[in-house]
């Protein structure tokens, strides 16, 4: 968890690490999916 003050607690540099493993193209993938979503909420609302 990234603090107010930019420190970085405990365990993050694992997630930080996961983070630059995912490919582009499943997070570009992955913005589509939450892009729609996020319309339909619109539509719906």
């Amino acid at each position: 968890m990234l603090f107010r003050d930019g420190e970085v607690g405990e365990g993050d540099e694992d997630a930080v690490a996961q983070a630059t493993r995912i490919p582009p193209s499943l997070l570009a993938q992955r913005i589509e999916q939450l892009t729609g979503q996020i319309d339909e909420l619109k539509i719906s609302a």
